[in-house]
């Protein structure tokens, strides 16, 4: 008799342990799909449809989790500016505007490579914000020098004209201190050079 309540008991215990490790692998089960959900809802609010950059929202984000503690040309600031955006959008029409949006992005992407730790973001209608690791000012250069010689040729093919006005500044500047601040600096030098190409 008391064998037989022993092995009541015992397959009792047995079958709620089973239930137990039923019940918590269904869970990890949904919670594993809830953070996968989770991830890609981020991923799309955090993505330019058009372009497939990262938006506005992402770079406020990115720019709130860099702080000052970043110093010297580790990190350089790049704003950049589609030019004569609107008449390209007036003259060949809205198609064609997102059309040349996608190319300036297609560009920045095979010059600032992301395997290599570059950010790209799309933060407006027409304008592109970068952020680059561990370039120097010459090679900065030499690869912003790149984005309108290959924008010069995409329009020749698309009958479309692209070319686009930068800007940058390097964390360690004078009176460049912390990111934001070295995308207003871009920013101001970017205005300066959409100027001065107006005029010519």
């Amino acid at each position: 008799m008391k064998f037989s309540t022993f092995f009541v008991f015992s397959t009792a215990l047995l079958a709620l342990c089973l239930m137990l490790v039923f019940c918590c692998r269904r869970q990890k089960i949904r919670i594993q799909a809830l953070e996968q959900r989770l991830q890609q809802e981020h991923r799309l609010a955090h993505t330019d449809p058009l372009t497939g950059l990262s938006n506005r929202a992402a770079y406020e984000e990115r720019l709130d989790l860099l702080t000052d503690r970043h110093s010297g040309a580790d990190i350089c600031c790049v704003v950049l500016d589609a030019d004569r955006f609107k008449s390209v959008n007036d003259e060949n029409g809205h198609h064609a505007g997102d059309i040349a949006l996608q190319n300036i992005a297609c560009t920045l992407q095979k010059i600032f490579n992301e395997d290599d730790d570059h950010e790209l973001f799309r933060i407006g209608g027409d304008e592109f914000a970068l952020i680059l690791h561990g370039l120097s000012p010459a090679e900065t250069t030499a690869r912003l020098s790149l984005v309108n010689m290959l924008l010069h040729r995409r329009s020749i093919e698309l009958g479309i004209e692209l070319s686009v006005s930068a800007g940058r500044a390097f964390l360690g500047e004078q009176g460049v201190h912390t990111v934001r601040d070295a995308f207003g600096l871009a920013d101001r030098r970017m205005y300066l050079c959409k100027k001065s190409a107006s005029k010519v």
